[in-house]
């Protein structure tokens, strides 16, 4: 079979699931172990019809954020782990219409996916090869590249040495006091300076190897991250670094899932260290709880559901999420759980189901383009080298958003994408009106 008779038979499958979801919402008629065979072959079936792109591509870090942060919480509830925590418990039957409500977006996502990706194929192949291009903005045969690069340094050293000081401060106090204060976080600015920096150093570059430079001084520099116990951004720019050092061709399959799991044990060990105690009994402790921590996240998504009026009395009833109200703190509040420090914050998922079906189907058709445009530009990108297309330059700005899209809101990564796209066209303006 060929490339589009995949893409046929998963449409097929994913509108057969819509329809048996839908029943099931319908019916109340909801069987866990059915929905994760459905979700088990919904993940490998849309993994197979992007194959080509290989483990490290936009489709399979969306796949990831899903899984991880959200649904691994329904897999580990299998083997006899409390699918809740905290707050009020309404029994299975709740917990698995909550599971449904969020894969029935991920469905949608998918199937808009799929339809992009035809569309990106034929009509707007052309419009999309010529947005991306490779450039270099300068005055004349100056190059400021340099200075931009040294800034950035800088600041991202003056996060990681702060960040080192604070190694004390974290073993030996209460890491959710500390997290409610800003004694960890005043100087995350630094850091975020020094990324801002590195962008402009790329713009400016013609360094055929500027992208890869820039994805490990920021993995390097997220070290700091570590050290004050936030182990996201430490995942998250080592899958930026790996994505552009798998696109030199040079590592494996194999290399790719020692690393996966390497990264899994240095998250066991940040989590024992802002704990102050062990946390795991072995490597089989280590593989279950880490996943099992982060799918915390799917707390979000069942308050959403099983709560949702308490949710509405506290959060603005408007077509959007409203930006001066916590939303995740409404969340914890509406189903009995009140965090002195901290909290299970915010979701996609849960902010989408939040908006009702309409505004969840609109985010997800954009959602849908967007990682299909992403994924397309990819898959260009692995043809040539990787410094002479600018997709590098989207990919490098919105990969560590999509890669954490399922714990950030309805927002995070549809507004990066968008604004990064209002950048390149910029960019282009500025280069034509500079070479007239």
């Amino acid at each position: 079979m060929n490339r589009n008779h995949y893409f046929f038979i998963f449409l097929i499958y994913s509108f057969s699931v819509l329809i048996y979801l839908g029943l099931t919402k319908a019916f109340l008629s909801i069987d866990l172990d059915l929905s994760l065979v459905l979700y088990s072959v919904w993940f490998f079936s849309f993994w197979l019809v992007s194959i080509d792109r290989g483990l490290l591509s936009p489709v399979m870090f969306f796949l990831l954020s899903c899984t991880v942060f959200v649904f691994s919480r329904a897999f580990l509830y299998k083997i006899g782990m409390e699918p809740v925590e905290a707050g009020i418990q309404l029994g299975e039957k709740s917990y698995v219409i909550a599971f449904n409500e969020g894969f029935l977006i991920a469905l949608f996502i998918s199937i808009f996916y799929v339809i992009s990706t035809f569309l990106l194929k034929s009509p707007m192949r052309r419009f999309i090869k010529n947005i991306f291009f490779d450039y270099r903005i300068g005055i004349g045969r100056y190059d400021f590249s340099p200075i931009f690069l040294l800034f950035s340094i800088f600041f991202l050293a003056l996060f990681l040495i702060k960040s080192y000081g604070l190694i004390g401060l974290v073993s030996n106090s209460s890491y959710l006091e500390l997290a409610g204060g800003d004694a960890l976080s005043s100087h995350i600015k630094y850091f975020f300076i020094g990324k801002n920096a590195l962008i402009l150093y790329l713009i400016f570059s013609c360094n055929r190897n500027k992208y890869l430079y820039a994805s490990l001084l920021l993995f390097f520099s997220s070290i700091g991250f570590g050290f004050i116990g936030l182990r996201g951004y430490l995942i998250v720019y080592f899958l930026l670094f790996a994505y552009f050092f798998s696109l030199r061709g040079i590592i494996g399959n194999k290399s790719i899932l020692l690393a996966v799991a390497s990264m899994v044990y240095v998250s066991s060990v940040i989590m024992e260290y802002r704990l102050g105690f062990d946390l795991y009994s072995g490597v089989w402790d280590v593989a279950i709880k880490t996943i099992h921590q982060q799918g915390a996240t799917f707390e979000v998504l069942y308050g959403v559901v099983n709560f949702s009026e308490e949710v509405n009395s506290c959060v603005e009833s408007s077509y959007r999420v409203s930006s001066s109200v916590d939303f995740g703190s409404c969340v914890d509040r509406s189903r009995g759980v009140f965090w002195e420090y901290g909290g299970f914050a915010t979701s996609f998922f849960a902010e989408a189901v939040y908006l009702g079906f309409f505004y969840s189907v609109i985010y997800s058709v954009i959602f849908g383009f967007f990682l299909a445009m992403l994924d397309r530009l990819s898959k260009l990108q692995r043809k040539v080298s990787s410094h002479s297309l600018v997709p590098s330059l989207l990919l490098f700005l919105v990969l560590p958003n999509l890669v954490y899209f399922a714990r950030g809101d309805v927002n995070d990564f549809i507004f990066k994408t968008l604004i990064s796209l209002i950048l390149i066209f910029s960019l282009r303006i500025t280069v034509k009106f500079l070479r007239t």
